[in-house]
This record gives C-alpha cells, structure tokens and sequence, in this order.
C-alpha cells in the first residue's frame, strides 16, 4: 500500500516532453510509481483531474540565508509552488561567520565607504557578530550557534524548513571572515590564499558553489584576479560560479561603465580563463542593450563558456521591500549606532549638507542621481505623524514643498523618523518586454531574488529598522506563470524544474521520474492569480491547489499543513 496517490492528473513532468494523463504513487519520500490508473491502495488519495501534476519549482537565487531563522516554514514560498531553493547568492552568506558581521539585513559593509571629516564624530565600533547574534537570538527566539558550513547546515536542519535549501559560499562573507573591516582595498595573495582554503573546505563538505556580488561592498573592492583565482576552487570541484556582476552606478570601484556591459564581460573572462561553470545572477537588473548582451553571451557560449542566467519575474526586482522611509538612508543610520542618534544628527545642518553630498556623489546607490528619477513614483507613504505629507507620494512631496528627492527623504523622516512607506514600482510595457526576451532564450530560467517569509514576516527590530519581505517571497513564480516564459506549458515548467536541476547538479529533483524525490505541485490554472496587496506584500496568491515536498503534503487546497519537510541539501 502506497502512502499517497494522487489520481488523474496532467503531468507535465519538468523534461519539456508532452503532458500526459497519469497517476502519481508515492511511497515515503520518493515517487514509486507513474502510470495511468494505478490500481495499488494508498492511505491517502487526491483527485486532481483537469488539473496540472508539476515537479515543485527550483529557485536559482533566491536570498533565504538568515531569514529561514525566523521564517522557517517558509509559507509564502510554499504557496507559490517552490520547493528547492538556492541561497548564498550575490557574495552574501551566511558563513563562514567571524568576528564581523555581514548580511543584507544588518551590512556593516554597507556602510558609506571612506568615512572621513565629520562622519567620523558619529562612527561606533564596528557592529560584531556576537552582538548581533544575541539580537537574533533574542528577537525571533532562536539559537544561532554556528560559524563554518557544516555548523549551519546542522543549525537549519535542527530548527527545521519548510523548502529544501541548497547554499552557495559568498565572496563577500569569505572577504569580511579573512579581512575583517579592512574591506575597501584589493585583497593580498596571503589573504586570497586563506579564502581559496576555506572555500574548498566548504564546498568539499557540500556547498552547491560559490558567488559574487561585485556591485557591493566588499565585493566591489576586489580584483579580477582574486576572482579567478576563487574561482579555479570551484572549477576544482565541478561546482557553479554564479555572479551579481559589477556595475559603476552602484558603488565607487566597480565596472568602468555605468551598464552592466563590463561587469558581464569580466564574468565571461573568468568563466574562460578558469573553465568554471557560469551562472549569472538577476540579468534583467540593469541598464544595457538587450541586443548587446544577448549577442555577447550567445558568442560566448559558441566559444566554449558553459554559462546560464536567471530572471526575476518583476520590474521591482526582489530583495526586501522597505516598511519604513528610513531604510533609504540605511548606511547612515547604521553609521550613526541607532534610531535615537540618527535622528540626532539630521538635526545638525552640516551633517545634512555632507549627507546630501555623498547622496549626489553616489555613494549609496538608493540615493544616486539614478533613483532620484524613479524611487519619487514608486514610494508613497503610509503614515506619518505629519499629516500633510500621509498617503501622497514622494513626488507630489517634492512638488508641493519645492524639494528635490534628496531633501524629501531627510525632511520627511525629520518630521517622524518611523514614517511607513510602500515601495514598488509596477511593471510595465518596456520592463515586461525586456524580461520576455530573456525567457525566450534557452539558458535563462526564473527566479524570485528575494527572503524567505510567511503572513506574519517582519524583519528585523528597532535596530535594525524593521523591513518586509519583498511580493517575490509570495508571488514571483505565479507571474512567471501568467506573464513570462514559453507559450507550451511543457517548456515553461522545464525551465522553472528540470533545467535548473540539472544546471545546479540537484540530485533526483526536478522531475516527475519514478525513484526521484516527490516534490510535486499541483496547479489549477483557472484560478492562478497573484492577490496582490497594494499597501502588503504578505499576501498568498491562488491556484497553486497542493504542494507536496519530500513526500509529505505541506500545502493543500491552498492551506498550510503541515510545512516543515524540507531539507537542507548537499552535492
């Protein structure tokens, strides 16, 4: 007797051959059996007729490293049909972990670089792990106790998930372990040499690969040479090399453009002087010619250079979504040690006049010339215990007042420093056909770019400030669905399942094959929908019926059940 058979389905089963009417027994944590009407007892049948019977989508990038600590569950993912994901992208993991932290949630390297002149009456002593440690600990009511790989994958698998979790070793983490705070400078080959040994000591114990993140610190500091020579650690292993390329417009150091045309170039070179497996991150992040890049790649691969790419299925790209106002000028907040001091500080003229001269000089990239064109459209805020500027967006803000952005963000948060704001901009026709294009090549597959969460995700506390999860947690694979991707249902499925396993190397998952491991959705496509909340990202979308990941029923007729089956992988 089967444990659970799910009768009269339409398998698509992730390889892009045609969909067939079957039914599905599994046995355990496998697939046991594929054939038309399987006559076997099972304790449990689930009628899906007229439905679609899928292996669970596999996110390539996604950025659950420390947000799987208190989002463990990790519903909304779930809910969207996700059943593997791949964390530790764009130079950020979170191993090995030292004396210094770093993540995108609380990056100290985030910070202005070069803190000179009067930043430094305001500048604390560098924000230690352990003390951030203690926040977590404290705040989410877990037990954080790792340093190396295998520490954390022991720590995930003793609280639990609701995905199973595969994580690359980031640049950035490597950098910030070996070099401490001494970050903004070409590392030294003593140093290089110390991080290609921690590197091949992870992935020898089952970390899927390495990355970068080039446009931040402390990624944007290191030279194409410390790449490559990383880089021949992961060639070594047969593992992936997956890379937020450079782009000058982020930070001071980058690419020599202000495109991402020649950080993608740099990616290329390392891919060709080291043999290693390509992956870039996100290529739909950016500006460059469509024509160009593609053009670029395809020569590339036609040379020998065994490279693939994602994209994100949302023209507000992923990441966190910001709750408060505030988080625009993170690096100063961080810089001042608190809420209270930052809002000390912005009370000082002269601190004001240096800080709207680091904004124009680009010295954080959410505050560049770039954004002061489109963030005034895409935020507006919610409260405000200044009632004149509630429910308006910034850029009616700038209007009415005379200001440019700059002097918007810092006299709004002057007037309520905990101003909630919402932030997105919603896609449209230019940024919906670029992403079109992408999904009609071959080697591109989708992704969510963003955390791990669930209805009642809130990151983070008073310091730092609070951040919601970005929509992607909870719906980038069901606009994938809807929008993006091949017309036949076969195609589109591949390239979110089957291609992205083998791309990744993730071992018997990816497709409805007997003895493969059973991570199975079911999609009812006449009720797909997003269910967007204009003021919440923390809303579930529709149609994805069950979900069903290492055998066990996690989701059903769209309810949570039973959500903590998955596993942390290794290979």
């Amino acid at each position: 007797m089967f444990d659970l058979i799910i009768k009269n389905g339409t398998i698509v089963d992730g390889t892009g051959r045609k969909s067939f009417i079957a039914d599905i027994a599994i046995q355990n944590d496998k697939i046991a059996k594929i054939q038309p009407a399987i006559k076997d007892g099972a304790h449990k049948l689930i009628d899906v007729k007229n439905k679609l019977v899928c292996p669970g989508f596999i996110d390539p990038h996604s950025h659950i490293e420390e947000s799987l600590l208190w989002a463990k569950d990790n519903t909304s993912y779930l809910s969207q049909g996700v059943t593997t994901q791949i964390g530790g992208n764009c130079g950020v993991s979170p191993v090995p972990l030292g004396k210094y932290w770093l993540s995108f949630i609380s990056n100290i390297g985030n910070r202005i670089q070069n803190l000179v002149g009067y930043y430094q009456l305001f500048l604390p002593d560098n924000l230690s792990s352990k003390e951030m440690v203690e926040f977590y600990n404290k705040t989410f009511d877990i037990e954080i106790s790792y340093e190396n790989f295998t520490e954390y994958r022991s720590s995930i698998e003793r609280i639990g998930i609701g995905t199973n979790v595969l994580m690359l070793i980031g640049h950035g983490s490597l950098r910030k372990y070996v070099m401490g705070t001494d970050v903004f400078r070409k590392a030294t080959e003593s140093e290089i040499a110390k991080m290609q040994n921690i590197l091949d000591q992870y992935l020898t114990e089952g970390a899927i690969g390495f990355s970068t993140g080039l446009d931040y610190a402390p990624g944007a500091f290191a030279s194409t040479e410390e790449i490559i020579a990383l880089a021949k650690v992961v060639r070594k292993h047969n593992k992936m090399y997956t890379s937020h390329v450079r782009a000058k417009s982020i930070y001071i150091g980058g690419g020599s453009d202000d495109t991402m045309v020649s950080g993608i170039r740099e990616a290329i070179q390392i891919a060709r002087e080291t043999d290693v497996k390509l992956h870039i991150s996100h290529i739909d992040y950016g500006n460059y010619n469509f024509e160009e890049v593609k053009e670029m790649l395809i020569q590339a691969k036609e040379e020998g250079v065994d490279l693939t790419c994602d994209v994100i299925s949302s023209a507000s790209a992923g990441g966190i979504g910001y709750t408060y106002l505030l988080g625009f000028l993170k690096p100063w907040y961080l810089t001042a040690g608190s809420i209270d001091q930052f809002t000390k500080n912005i009370s000082d003229s002269d601190y004001i006049e240096f800080m709207i001269r680091d904004m124009k000089n680009n010295a954080w990239f959410l505050t560049n010339d770039d954004k002061m064109t489109t963030l005034p459209h895409s935020l507006k805020v919610l409260k405000c215990n200044d009632e004149k500027f509630a429910y308006k967006y910034i850029i009616q803000i700038m209007g009415e007042n005379n200001w440019n952005f700059q002097e918007a963000l810092i006299n709004i948060i002057k007037a309520d420093v905990y101003t909630r704001v919402k932030f997105g901009r919603a896609d449209n026709e230019t940024d919906t056909a670029m992403r079109r294009k992408w999904f009609e090549c071959e080697f591109a597959m989708p992704c969510s770019d963003s955390s791990a969460a669930n209805a009642k995700s809130e990151h983070g506390g008073e310091f730092p400030l609070n951040e919601l999860p970005h929509a992607n947690s909870f719906n980038a694979y069901i606009k994938y669905l809807l929008f993006y991707g091949p017309n036949e249902i076969e195609q589109k499925i591949r390239k979110a399942t089957g291609d992205v396993a083998e791309r990744f190397m993730i071992r018997k998952r990816g497709k409805l094959i007997e003895g493969n491991y059973a991570d199975i959705i079911v999609i009812d496509q006449n009720k797909l929908d997003l269910n967007e909340n204009p003021d919440d990202p923390r809303a579930y979308p529709h149609g994805i019926e069950t979900v069903i990941v290492n055998g066990k029923i996690v989701i059903h007729k769209e309810h949570p059940l039973n959500p903590i089956s998955g596993r942390f992988l290794i290979n």
